[in-house]
Parts: structure tokens; sequence; C-alpha cells
């Protein structure tokens, strides 16, 4: 696990290499990102906290139940090096560096852009994108072949940082029992101080990434996807056209969707939510960028 976690703080220090000729840095890339207000998201008291007892009691136990932000980064490195693992990486430092700017972008303008995000590319046909806590955030060679403009990339990445700022899969965690559980056993600390509780912590995050989140926390995401997109310029229509292109791949190539399908609502659903979102945010969709040549540019070799 040292080594691949090692292997990872590698591949994402790519995001802050000045490598090759024509990328930009973010300044650059997008010179009119608009500073926000937004706040990090706090930590909420984790879900079994009882109902009785004292007060310092239940506020002791919220505590020990909760995870912190440097909790939250230190399970998603883990569940990060557990996907390079499984899939291996897409070394190509230019159109990694290319995705980091855009990924980027994007996180400037979201609920927590103090966050330290990574992006790189997982080398398997699968078409997907994962997204682990603390701002590590993986597609797939697979999705990016099936891609046609940056704003579809924007839009997948955008949905994937809406996940992590959202801390979806963190809820999800707090609202299983094994931290309450493990509770019992390490009544005087955090019980992922404990190795064994955060491997199965870890283990049941990775768990999530192929089984699914709720649908709710999907719709939230696309949703949410959607503003971090207009914020940035990019056409919110990026994402719809991405997934109604899958409709397409799934009928030539179901096992490269497999995931994806078992994981997420059904496309129809989701592109016509995105639509209602877009239709209401009034966006002058002329102003909005797609950026294909670019994209092309950086990854055309894929096609």
């Amino acid at each position: 696990m040292k080594g691949l976690i090692f292997l990872l703080a590698i591949v994402f220090s790519l995001s802050s290499l000045c490598f090759g000729q024509g990328i930009p840095s973010i300044e650059q890339f997008y010179p009119q990102i608009p500073s926000t207000g937004h706040e990090t998201v706090p930590t909420s008291p984790a879900p079994g906290v009882p109902e009785t007892g004292d007060k310092m009691e239940k506020l002791r136990l919220a505590q020990a139940l909760s995870i912190d932000e440097a909790e939250e980064i230190e399970i998603g490195r883990a569940m990060a090096a557990s996907l390079l693992a499984r899939f291996g990486m897409y070394s190509d430092e230019r159109l990694t560096i290319y995705i980091n700017l855009v990924g980027k972008a994007v996180a400037e303008v979201s609920d927590r852009p103090n966050m330290d995000y990574h992006f790189a590319i997982l080398n398997t046909p699968m078409v997907n994108a994962f997204s682990c806590p603390g701002g590590y955030i993986f597609i797939t060679l697979g999705a990016l072949r099936e891609m046609r403009n940056e704003a579809e990339l924007a839009g997948v990445l955008s949905h994937e940082i809406a996940h992590v700022t959202q801390r979806h899969i963190i809820r999800a965690i707090q609202n299983s029992n094994i931290l309450s559980f493990a509770l019992k056993q390490h009544s005087e600390q955090s019980p992922l101080k404990d190795r064994a509780v955060f491997d199965r912590v870890v283990s049941f995050a990775v768990d999530i990434l192929f089984k699914g989140l709720g649908k709710e926390d999907e719709y939230d995401a696309d949703r949410i996807a959607v503003t971090y997109a207009i914020a940035v310029g990019y056409n919110p229509d990026g994402l719809r056209d991405f997934l109604i292109r899958l409709k397409q791949v799934k009928g030539n190539n179901s096992r490269a969707l497999a995931v994806l399908s078992r994981t997420h609502p059904m496309i129809d659903d989701r592109v016509s939510r995105i639509d209602a979102e877009v239709k209401e945010s009034n966006t002058d969709m002329a102003a909005m960028q797609s950026l294909q040549k670019r994209f092309l540019g950086y990854a055309g070799i894929l096609k």
C-alpha cells in the first residue's frame, strides 16, 4: 500500500509541473474565473449518536464518529491507491496536465475551492469516472475516447468534483454502522486511528464506487455540475451531450458501460433533470464555450 501511495503522489504531482509547450497555467487557461464566497463544507455529526445521556457525552460521541477533512483526505488517498492498483495509470504527461487544468479550473468555482484536487487517467476501456474523498478524481481512458469537446470533459469532472464538495461518500460512511460499531472498542479516540478500522472504511468506500451511491446523490452531483460548468464558462450541455452519446455506446459495447449503468440512475432521467437545471439557470448559451479544437489537440490521439 505504501508503494502505491508513493506512486499516487508522483502521478498527482504532475498537476504542478510546467510541462510541454502551449500548456497554460490555470490563470492563463481561464483568466476570468470569478471569485466565490463559498466556504468549506463543515463536518457534520455522524448519525447514530444516542438521543439520551449527558450533553457532553453526546458531543464526545459526535466528535468521535465524525470524519474531519484530514481524515477525509487520508481515506481518499487510500481509495485512489486501490483504483490505481486495480486499473493502472494511463501515462501521458501532456494529457494528464491538461485534464488537471480543466479540473482545477472547475474546482476554483466549487463549494470547496481551497481543497487540493488531483486528476488522473485510469488505463481501462471502461467508460466511467470516479471520485474519491479529499479531491482525488479519476477519469477512464474509455470515457475520454467517447468525448468530443472540453465542455463534455468539464461536465464529467464537475460531476465528480460535486461528489467531493458534498462529501457524498463520507456521509455514506457515517451512515453505515462501521464507525459506531468500532467506537465500542475505541471509546477514547476516533475509530479511524485504528488501522484495521481504517482499512474496513476504505474497503467499504471503494465498494461504493462499484455499487453506487444513492440516486439522489447522483442527481445532486448532476445539478451542481451544471452550476460549476456555467460558473467557469463552459457550455452546461456538455454533461448531457456526453450522457446521450453513451446510450449509443451501450448498444455497441454494453460491457464498457456496465459499472456506470449499475451505479447511476437511468440516462434519460439524468438528461431530463439536467435540461431542467440548464433552463432554470437562464444561461446565455451563446456565451458558453465547448472548445472542441482544444480538446482534440490534447485528446484527439486517443480516437
